[in-house]
């Protein structure tokens, strides 16, 4: 099995698909849901990341809308609910911790995992006291990106979804 990573945008490949395209992504392991549906938002400005990440996703069963500003990424959260957001910090139209920041301030309490090329320790501070669940850095493995979306789903589960298996 090949490691799928996804790299910053910041003149490194956007994802390496030579030797695993998303297409052909398996990942051996259970889907992450089975019984119920996770409607997950992904925000991310870069076309080729948020497209493989995109198709990762659904591949392993979740609901994707997938948003490339802050603003779109606004809008989207005023509909219907999602159970996760994946959120990119360097975004058009409105930073992706100013959304983040706004977000608890109104007292929406889905869960957020950052992933972003920020790494420096005060940034990462910074996300989490702003109310981030998790925080990951590009280039990061879809592996352990899909790990800790189990894990922030396990942990925010209702009694009712516990039993699913995340």
């Amino acid at each position: 099995m090949h490691a799928t990573h996804v790299m910053a945008s910041s003149g490194l490949p956007g994802m390496r698909l030579d030797s695993c395209p998303s297409a052909a992504v398996s990942l051996h392991r259970p889907r992450l849901v089975e019984e119920i549906r996770v409607r997950l938002l992904l925000v991310e400005d870069d076309a080729m990341i948020g497209e493989t990440v995109r198709d990762l996703l659904v591949a392993e069963g979740l609901e994707v809308d997938w948003r490339q500003d802050g603003e779109a990424a606004e809008e989207a959260l005023a509909g219907p609910g999602f159970q996760m957001v994946l959120l990119d910090l360097t975004l058009p139209r409105k930073d992706g911790l100013l959304l983040l920041q706004e977000m608890r301030e109104r007292g929406d309490q889905t869960p957020v995992i950052i992933t972003t090329a920020r790494d420096a320790s005060a940034q990462v501070v910074a996300g989490l006291n702003s109310g981030a669940d998790d925080y990951v850095v590009k280039p990061y493995g879809v592996e352990e990106v899909m790990a800790r979306i189990r894990a922030v789903l396990r942990r925010n589960a209702t009694p009712s979804t516990q039993d699913n298996h995340y």
